[in-house]
Protein backbone atom coordinates (compact mmCIF):
# COMPACT_ATOMS: atom_id res chain seq x y z
CA UNK A 1 0.00 0.00 0.00
CA UNK A 2 1.37 3.46 -0.83
CA UNK A 3 2.95 5.29 2.07
CA UNK A 4 0.99 8.48 1.49
CA UNK A 5 -2.36 6.72 1.69
CA UNK A 6 -4.40 8.11 4.54
CA UNK A 7 -7.59 6.65 5.87
CA UNK A 8 -9.15 4.51 8.50
CA UNK A 9 -7.31 1.51 9.72
CA UNK A 10 -7.89 -1.51 7.54
CA UNK A 11 -9.51 0.51 4.72
CA UNK A 12 -8.72 -0.30 1.14
CA UNK A 13 -8.25 2.07 -1.84
CA UNK A 14 -11.38 2.58 -3.87
CA UNK A 15 -11.58 0.57 -7.05
CA UNK A 16 -9.28 -2.19 -5.83
CA UNK A 17 -10.42 -5.79 -5.70
CA UNK A 18 -11.23 -6.92 -2.21
CA UNK A 19 -10.63 -10.66 -1.90
CA UNK A 20 -12.26 -10.72 1.50
CA UNK A 21 -15.61 -9.65 0.12
CA UNK A 22 -17.82 -12.55 -0.83
CA UNK A 23 -19.61 -12.34 -4.14
CA UNK A 24 -23.11 -13.63 -4.58
CA UNK A 25 -23.39 -16.71 -6.68
CA UNK A 26 -25.19 -16.23 -9.93
CA UNK A 27 -28.33 -18.17 -10.60
CA UNK A 28 -28.05 -21.27 -12.67
CA UNK A 29 -28.01 -20.64 -16.45
CA UNK A 30 -31.28 -22.46 -16.88
CA UNK A 31 -33.08 -19.87 -14.74
CA UNK A 32 -31.56 -16.72 -16.27
CA UNK A 33 -33.91 -14.19 -17.87
CA UNK A 34 -32.62 -14.72 -21.42
CA UNK A 35 -32.92 -18.50 -21.20
CA UNK A 36 -36.40 -18.24 -19.75
CA UNK A 37 -37.41 -15.99 -22.63
CA UNK A 38 -35.88 -18.39 -25.16
CA UNK A 39 -37.61 -21.39 -23.61
CA UNK A 40 -40.94 -19.56 -23.63
CA UNK A 41 -40.46 -18.72 -27.32
CA UNK A 42 -39.74 -22.36 -28.21
CA UNK A 43 -42.72 -23.52 -26.19
CA UNK A 44 -44.98 -21.05 -27.97
CA UNK A 45 -43.69 -22.05 -31.40
CA UNK A 46 -44.13 -25.73 -30.64
CA UNK A 47 -47.90 -25.21 -30.44
CA UNK A 48 -48.10 -23.78 -33.96
CA UNK A 49 -49.32 -25.95 -36.84
CA UNK A 50 -46.52 -28.05 -38.41
CA UNK A 51 -43.96 -26.72 -35.91
CA UNK A 52 -41.42 -29.50 -36.50
CA UNK A 53 -41.72 -29.12 -40.27
CA UNK A 54 -41.21 -25.36 -40.00
CA UNK A 55 -38.05 -25.78 -37.90
CA UNK A 56 -36.56 -28.16 -40.47
CA UNK A 57 -37.65 -25.89 -43.33
CA UNK A 58 -35.99 -22.86 -41.71
CA UNK A 59 -32.69 -24.75 -41.53
CA UNK A 60 -32.93 -25.42 -45.28
CA UNK A 61 -33.95 -21.81 -45.90
CA UNK A 62 -30.79 -20.52 -44.22
CA UNK A 63 -28.73 -22.63 -46.59
CA UNK A 64 -30.87 -21.88 -49.65
CA UNK A 65 -30.52 -18.10 -49.46
CA UNK A 66 -26.71 -18.25 -49.44
CA UNK A 67 -25.22 -16.50 -52.49
CA UNK A 68 -22.44 -19.08 -52.75
CA UNK A 69 -24.82 -21.89 -53.73
CA UNK A 70 -24.40 -23.52 -57.14
CA UNK A 71 -27.44 -24.26 -59.34
CA UNK A 72 -27.11 -27.93 -58.38
CA UNK A 73 -27.15 -27.05 -54.68
CA UNK A 74 -30.27 -24.93 -55.14
CA UNK A 75 -32.01 -27.71 -57.06
CA UNK A 76 -31.20 -30.29 -54.37
CA UNK A 77 -32.33 -28.07 -51.51
CA UNK A 78 -35.51 -27.09 -53.33
CA UNK A 79 -36.45 -30.75 -53.75
CA UNK A 80 -36.01 -31.29 -50.01
CA UNK A 81 -37.98 -28.14 -49.19
CA UNK A 82 -40.85 -29.10 -51.49
CA UNK A 83 -41.06 -32.54 -49.89
CA UNK A 84 -41.18 -30.94 -46.44
CA UNK A 85 -43.83 -28.32 -47.18
CA UNK A 86 -46.00 -30.05 -49.77
CA UNK A 87 -49.60 -29.72 -48.62
CA UNK A 88 -48.63 -27.23 -45.91
CA UNK A 89 -47.71 -24.08 -47.88
CA UNK A 90 -50.98 -22.34 -47.12
CA UNK A 91 -50.72 -22.70 -43.32
CA UNK A 92 -46.98 -22.06 -43.20
CA UNK A 93 -47.28 -18.86 -45.26
CA UNK A 94 -49.44 -17.32 -42.53
CA UNK A 95 -46.70 -17.60 -39.92
CA UNK A 96 -44.59 -14.45 -39.70
CA UNK A 97 -41.22 -16.24 -39.52
CA UNK A 98 -42.02 -19.20 -41.79
CA UNK A 99 -43.50 -17.02 -44.55
CA UNK A 100 -39.92 -16.19 -45.57
CA UNK A 101 -39.37 -19.87 -46.30
CA UNK A 102 -42.33 -19.87 -48.72
CA UNK A 103 -41.03 -16.67 -50.33
CA UNK A 104 -37.65 -18.30 -50.97
CA UNK A 105 -39.33 -21.42 -52.35
CA UNK A 106 -41.14 -19.25 -54.91
CA UNK A 107 -38.00 -17.28 -55.71
CA UNK A 108 -35.62 -20.22 -56.18
CA UNK A 109 -38.07 -22.84 -57.42
CA UNK A 110 -38.51 -23.85 -61.05
CA UNK A 111 -41.66 -23.38 -63.09
CA UNK A 112 -43.30 -26.62 -61.91
CA UNK A 113 -42.51 -25.97 -58.26
CA UNK A 114 -43.86 -22.42 -58.42
CA UNK A 115 -46.99 -23.65 -60.12
CA UNK A 116 -47.52 -26.22 -57.36
CA UNK A 117 -47.14 -23.59 -54.63
CA UNK A 118 -49.49 -21.11 -56.34
CA UNK A 119 -52.08 -23.82 -56.97
CA UNK A 120 -52.03 -24.97 -53.36
CA UNK A 121 -52.32 -21.44 -51.94
CA UNK A 122 -55.01 -20.29 -54.36
CA UNK A 123 -57.10 -23.46 -53.93
CA UNK A 124 -57.19 -22.83 -50.17
CA UNK A 125 -59.21 -19.68 -50.88
CA UNK A 126 -57.62 -17.35 -48.34
CA UNK A 127 -55.82 -14.88 -50.62
CA UNK A 128 -57.54 -12.07 -48.74
CA UNK A 129 -55.99 -13.21 -45.45
CA UNK A 130 -52.52 -13.47 -46.98
CA UNK A 131 -52.79 -10.14 -48.80
CA UNK A 132 -53.80 -8.17 -45.72
CA UNK A 133 -51.22 -9.66 -43.35
CA UNK A 134 -48.16 -7.58 -42.52
CA UNK A 135 -45.81 -10.51 -43.18
CA UNK A 136 -47.75 -12.95 -45.38
CA UNK A 137 -48.50 -10.39 -48.08
CA UNK A 138 -44.87 -10.70 -49.18
CA UNK A 139 -45.69 -14.26 -50.29
CA UNK A 140 -48.41 -12.91 -52.58
CA UNK A 141 -46.00 -10.27 -53.93
CA UNK A 142 -43.47 -13.01 -54.72
CA UNK A 143 -46.11 -15.06 -56.54
CA UNK A 144 -47.04 -12.08 -58.70
CA UNK A 145 -43.41 -11.12 -59.36
CA UNK A 146 -42.10 -14.56 -60.32
CA UNK A 147 -45.21 -16.15 -61.87
CA UNK A 148 -46.59 -13.40 -64.12
CA UNK A 149 -45.22 -15.19 -67.22
CA UNK A 150 -46.92 -18.47 -66.36
CA UNK A 151 -50.41 -18.42 -67.87
CA UNK A 152 -51.74 -21.08 -65.49
CA UNK A 153 -50.51 -19.21 -62.40
CA UNK A 154 -51.88 -15.91 -63.70
CA UNK A 155 -55.34 -17.41 -64.15
CA UNK A 156 -55.26 -18.91 -60.67
CA UNK A 157 -54.21 -15.63 -59.08
CA UNK A 158 -56.79 -13.58 -60.96
CA UNK A 159 -59.46 -16.07 -59.92
CA UNK A 160 -58.23 -15.83 -56.31
CA UNK A 161 -58.52 -12.02 -56.32
CA UNK A 162 -61.99 -12.03 -57.84
CA UNK A 163 -64.41 -10.08 -55.66
CA UNK A 164 -61.67 -8.76 -53.36
CA UNK A 165 -60.39 -5.70 -55.24
CA UNK A 166 -62.61 -2.99 -53.61
CA UNK A 167 -61.54 -4.16 -50.15
CA UNK A 168 -57.84 -4.62 -50.91
CA UNK A 169 -57.62 -1.32 -52.83
CA UNK A 170 -58.24 0.66 -49.63
CA UNK A 171 -56.33 -1.57 -47.20
CA UNK A 172 -53.02 -0.25 -45.88
CA UNK A 173 -51.21 -3.54 -46.63
CA UNK A 174 -53.41 -4.88 -49.43
CA UNK A 175 -52.77 -1.71 -51.45
CA UNK A 176 -49.18 -2.90 -52.04
CA UNK A 177 -50.50 -6.14 -53.50
CA UNK A 178 -52.95 -4.34 -55.81
CA UNK A 179 -50.18 -1.99 -56.98
CA UNK A 180 -47.89 -4.87 -58.00
CA UNK A 181 -50.80 -6.85 -59.46
CA UNK A 182 -51.89 -4.12 -61.89
CA UNK A 183 -48.28 -3.19 -62.69
CA UNK A 184 -47.14 -6.72 -63.62
CA UNK A 185 -50.16 -8.47 -65.08
CA UNK A 186 -51.41 -7.55 -68.59
CA UNK A 187 -54.31 -5.09 -68.68
CA UNK A 188 -56.46 -7.60 -70.56
CA UNK A 189 -56.07 -10.12 -67.73
CA UNK A 190 -56.80 -7.64 -64.92
CA UNK A 191 -59.75 -6.01 -66.75
CA UNK A 192 -62.41 -8.08 -64.89
CA UNK A 193 -60.77 -7.16 -61.59
CA UNK A 194 -60.70 -3.45 -62.36
CA UNK A 195 -64.41 -3.48 -63.19
CA UNK A 196 -65.08 -4.30 -59.53
CA UNK A 197 -63.94 -0.76 -58.65
CA UNK A 198 -66.91 0.68 -60.56
CA UNK A 199 -69.40 -1.39 -58.56
CA UNK A 200 -71.00 -4.85 -58.70
CA UNK A 201 -73.32 -3.76 -61.50
CA UNK A 202 -70.54 -3.51 -64.09
CA UNK A 203 -68.86 -6.71 -62.93
CA UNK A 204 -72.19 -8.52 -63.40
CA UNK A 205 -72.70 -7.10 -66.90
CA UNK A 206 -69.14 -8.04 -67.85
CA UNK A 207 -69.69 -11.65 -66.72
CA UNK A 208 -72.78 -11.82 -68.91
CA UNK A 209 -70.93 -10.29 -71.89
CA UNK A 210 -73.00 -7.11 -72.01
CA UNK A 211 -69.99 -4.78 -71.83
CA UNK A 212 -68.34 -4.66 -75.25
CA UNK A 213 -65.82 -1.81 -74.90
CA UNK A 214 -64.13 -2.90 -71.69
CA UNK A 215 -62.43 -6.13 -72.73
CA UNK A 216 -58.86 -4.76 -72.81
CA UNK A 217 -58.52 -1.86 -70.38
CA UNK A 218 -61.71 -0.60 -68.76
CA UNK A 219 -62.00 3.01 -67.63
CA UNK A 220 -64.87 4.96 -66.12
CA UNK A 221 -65.57 6.55 -69.50
CA UNK A 222 -65.82 3.21 -71.30
CA UNK A 223 -68.11 1.55 -68.77
CA UNK A 224 -70.41 4.56 -68.74
CA UNK A 225 -70.45 4.52 -72.53
CA UNK A 226 -71.68 0.93 -72.44
CA UNK A 227 -74.09 1.52 -69.56
CA UNK A 228 -75.09 5.24 -69.45
CA UNK A 229 -77.76 4.55 -66.84
CA UNK A 230 -75.07 3.33 -64.43
CA UNK A 231 -73.07 6.57 -64.34
CA UNK A 232 -74.38 7.66 -60.95
CA UNK A 233 -73.73 4.25 -59.38
CA UNK A 234 -70.20 4.11 -60.82
CA UNK A 235 -69.32 7.60 -59.53
CA UNK A 236 -70.65 6.74 -56.07
CA UNK A 237 -68.65 3.50 -56.00
CA UNK A 238 -65.41 5.22 -57.04
CA UNK A 239 -65.99 8.13 -54.65
CA UNK A 240 -66.37 5.66 -51.77
CA UNK A 241 -63.00 4.06 -52.66
CA UNK A 242 -61.39 7.48 -53.13
CA UNK A 243 -62.52 8.75 -49.73
CA UNK A 244 -61.28 5.62 -47.97
CA UNK A 245 -57.99 5.80 -49.86
CA UNK A 246 -57.50 9.44 -48.88
CA UNK A 247 -58.07 8.49 -45.26
CA UNK A 248 -55.39 5.78 -45.54
CA UNK A 249 -52.94 8.11 -47.33
CA UNK A 250 -52.61 6.05 -50.53
CA UNK A 251 -51.56 9.02 -52.70
CA UNK A 252 -48.25 7.43 -53.72
CA UNK A 253 -49.82 4.37 -55.38
CA UNK A 254 -50.12 4.51 -59.18
CA UNK A 255 -53.41 2.56 -59.29
CA UNK A 256 -54.98 4.98 -56.78
CA UNK A 257 -53.86 7.95 -58.87
CA UNK A 258 -55.49 6.30 -61.91
CA UNK A 259 -58.77 5.96 -59.99
CA UNK A 260 -58.56 9.60 -58.89
CA UNK A 261 -57.88 10.73 -62.45
CA UNK A 262 -60.86 8.82 -63.83
CA UNK A 263 -63.12 10.33 -61.20
CA UNK A 264 -62.07 13.99 -61.55
CA UNK A 265 -62.30 13.85 -65.35
CA UNK A 266 -65.86 12.46 -65.35
CA UNK A 267 -67.45 13.87 -62.18
CA UNK A 268 -69.24 17.26 -62.27
CA UNK A 269 -67.07 20.32 -61.46
CA UNK A 270 -68.93 20.84 -58.16
CA UNK A 271 -68.00 17.33 -56.98
CA UNK A 272 -64.37 17.83 -58.03
CA UNK A 273 -64.27 21.14 -56.13
CA UNK A 274 -65.60 19.41 -53.01
CA UNK A 275 -62.79 16.84 -53.25
CA UNK A 276 -60.00 19.36 -53.87
CA UNK A 277 -59.47 20.30 -50.23
CA UNK A 278 -58.53 16.68 -49.44
CA UNK A 279 -56.06 16.40 -52.32
CA UNK A 280 -54.18 19.67 -52.75
CA UNK A 281 -51.89 19.25 -49.73
CA UNK A 282 -50.58 16.02 -51.29
CA UNK A 283 -49.90 17.46 -54.74
CA UNK A 284 -46.18 16.65 -54.65
CA UNK A 285 -46.96 12.94 -54.21
CA UNK A 286 -49.47 12.95 -57.06
CA UNK A 287 -46.99 14.38 -59.58
CA UNK A 288 -45.12 11.07 -59.87
CA UNK A 289 -47.40 9.82 -62.68
CA UNK A 290 -49.26 11.38 -65.60
CA UNK A 291 -52.61 10.43 -64.05
CA UNK A 292 -51.64 12.10 -60.76
CA UNK A 293 -50.48 15.24 -62.59
CA UNK A 294 -53.83 15.35 -64.34
CA UNK A 295 -55.56 15.21 -60.95
CA UNK A 296 -53.54 18.19 -59.68
CA UNK A 297 -54.31 20.06 -62.90
CA UNK A 298 -58.05 19.46 -62.46
CA UNK A 299 -57.84 20.61 -58.83
CA UNK A 300 -56.12 23.80 -59.99
CA UNK A 301 -58.87 24.33 -62.57
CA UNK A 302 -61.94 23.74 -60.41
CA UNK A 303 -60.53 24.51 -56.97
CA UNK A 304 -60.81 27.77 -55.07
CA UNK A 305 -57.99 30.36 -54.89
CA UNK A 306 -57.17 28.95 -51.46
CA UNK A 307 -56.79 25.46 -52.98
CA UNK A 308 -54.37 26.82 -55.61
CA UNK A 309 -52.34 28.51 -52.89
CA UNK A 310 -52.10 25.20 -51.02
CA UNK A 311 -50.95 23.47 -54.21
CA UNK A 312 -48.16 26.03 -54.58
CA UNK A 313 -47.20 25.54 -50.96
CA UNK A 314 -47.02 21.77 -51.49
CA UNK A 315 -44.74 22.23 -54.51
CA UNK A 316 -42.41 24.66 -52.73
CA UNK A 317 -38.82 23.64 -53.39
CA UNK A 318 -39.79 21.17 -56.14
CA UNK A 319 -40.90 23.54 -58.92
CA UNK A 320 -37.73 23.28 -61.00
CA UNK A 321 -37.55 19.48 -60.79
CA UNK A 322 -41.29 19.24 -61.53
CA UNK A 323 -40.90 21.32 -64.70
CA UNK A 324 -38.22 18.95 -65.97
CA UNK A 325 -40.28 15.84 -65.07
CA UNK A 326 -41.89 13.97 -67.96
CA UNK A 327 -45.37 14.20 -66.39
CA UNK A 328 -45.35 16.74 -63.57
CA UNK A 329 -44.96 19.79 -65.84
CA UNK A 330 -48.61 19.41 -66.91
CA UNK A 331 -49.84 20.46 -63.48
CA UNK A 332 -47.42 23.42 -63.29
CA UNK A 333 -48.55 24.75 -66.68
CA UNK A 334 -52.22 24.45 -65.72
CA UNK A 335 -51.57 26.17 -62.41
CA UNK A 336 -49.90 29.10 -64.17
CA UNK A 337 -52.73 29.28 -66.69
CA UNK A 338 -55.57 29.53 -64.17
CA UNK A 339 -53.90 31.64 -61.45
CA UNK A 340 -54.71 35.35 -61.55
Amino acid sequence: MPANFEGKKGSKPKGKFDPTKKRKKEDDDTTSASNKKRALKHARQSHRPHSETVIAAKVLWNKLRSKSNTPQDVETMMKELMELLKGKFNRVALQHDASRVVQSAIQFGNKEQRSLIVTEICDAGNIIELSTSQYSHFVVLKMIKYCFKDEKCVKLLVKGFKGLIPKLAVHAVGARVIEILFANFPAKVTAPLKLEIYGPRFKLFNDSGSLSNTSNQPTLNTVIKDQPSGKKAALESILSIVNKGIGKGLFGFAYFQEILCEYVTVAPPSDVRALCSSLVDHSIHLLSTRAGSRVVAECATYGTPKDRKRIMKSLKGYTRSSLSHSDAYIAILRLIDVTD
